[in-house]
């Protein structure tokens, strides 16, 4: 039998995309807390600014999908989804490319 650990679910988690400079962790947990009990945020930089906040369950991170993707953050339009979009990344990627 698997100890307890090892069969433990993964925590639900919502990625935030499009964020500036500006934001952070705060920002973040003031805002999307409102949606349910934040357990961790991470912030990532480079040139797809993103951010992972891990909720207690799923029902949290749906409901902050559901009102927050579309929504501003530091008036910039965010993507928010339950599932890491990696097609997102790698367009955000080569548009910053294209910048330089």
């Amino acid at each position: 039998m698997a100890p307890p650990d090892a069969v433990r679910r993964a925590r639900p988690i919502a990625y935030v995309y499009h964020l500036t400079e500006h934001v952070r962790a705060e920002h973040l947990a003031f805002i999307f807390g409102a949606y349910g009990h934040i357990v961790d945020i991470s912030l990532q930089g480079g040139p797809v600014r993103r951010a992972r906040i891990e909720y207690e369950d799923e029902e949290e991170v749906q409901r902050a999908v559901t009102h927050m993707d579309g929504g501003q953050i530091d008036h910039k339009y965010a993507t928010v989804s339950s599932e890491e979009c990696l097609e997102l990344e790698a367009r955000e990627m080569e548009r910053e490319a294209w910048k330089r």
